[in-house]
């Protein structure tokens, strides 16, 4: 029997089952990543739990690379193409990013406080050998913004910020982010 795949977020896709993320897999990420034009207007943060089993206490198995541009946006095209090529780039590498603009870096936040995500899409929807899953991103509020973009407000603690606060109570984060361009020299 043939192994079925297929995933998207937005305009982005791939017939490409990915794997965890590993040394290999997200450096070759990062080789190609780091050229994008247009990557100087932001910069690039690592989290989650790929950077927390890396550099801190996590003991888990990552699902993904989390990567969070932050910084002002000047040009709403500019910060698609970057999110649909940062996505894709890992798609080709066998790797899911989870890739999105935020006002803050949760991971670094010691107090919730309001925040806003950008993302190029709406949902991940995976389908694997006839099984459908899809991931709907969620906010407070939900606000499109042209360019195949759309902004997702929290102003109560969003569940993205419970897992990592959780985590951390729990002594398996250590509430760690890191720029990329730091990571990688």
């Amino acid at each position: 029997m043939e192994f079925e795949f297929y995933a998207q977020v937005g305009d982005v896709s791939t017939r490409r089952a990915w794997r965890r993320p590993n040394l290999i897999s997200v450096t070759d990420w990062w080789k190609e990543f780091q050229f994008e034009p247009d990557l100087h207007l932001f910069e690039v943060w690592l989290c989650g739990s790929y950077i927390e089993k890396k550099l801190g206490v996590y003991g888990g198995f990552p699902n993904d690379l989390d990567v969070v541009l932050t910084g002002p946006i000047t040009n709403n095209t500019k910060l698609k193409r970057l999110l649909d090529r940062g996505m894709q780039i890992g798609f080709d590498n066998g790797l899911l990013v989870d890739m999105f603009w935020s006002s803050e870096v949760i991971a670094l936040m010691d107090e919730f406080k309001p925040y806003a995500n950008i993302r190029n899409g709406l949902s991940l929807t995976k389908y694997t050998n006839g099984k459908v899953e899809q991931n709907h991103y969620s906010g407070d509020e939900i606000y499109p913004l042209g360019d195949g973009l759309h902004q997702f407000v929290y102003y109560n603690q969003s569940k993205s910020f419970k897992k990592m606060r959780y985590r951390q109570d729990t002594g398996q984060y250590a509430g760690i982010a890191v720029k990329a361009e730091d990571f990688f020299s």
